[in-house]
């Protein structure tokens, strides 16, 4: 799970710690329980937003890939992806 994801944790009585559920995609709305965690933890929902944003695009600039570049979407484009890599 990378940039932003929900663990959904229950603790007993006896403070054993279960994983119940991790959700890659939980939405990301400002009522929503994660922008509701974030909000405990002291980011606003904007800044939360931009963190997200700012995370994604760092690994996308890690991974080699330029953000600005659009993925081929055609099978014509894809087959010439194939071709020629570093064109995408």
């Amino acid at each position: 799970m990378r940039d932003y994801g929900r663990i959904d944790l229950r603790l007993t009585e006896e403070g054993e710690v279960y994983v119940i559920e991790v959700n890659a995609s939980c939405y990301l709305e400002k009522s929503s329980e994660f922008a509701a965690a974030a909000a405990a933890g002291g980011l606003d929902f904007p800044t939360l937003v931009n963190r997200v944003v700012e995370l994604a695009v760092e690994r996308r600039r890690v991974s080699g890939k330029d953000p600005k570049r659009a993925r081929p979407r055609g099978r014509r484009e894809r087959r010439e992806a194939k071709l020629h890599p570093a064109t995408v």
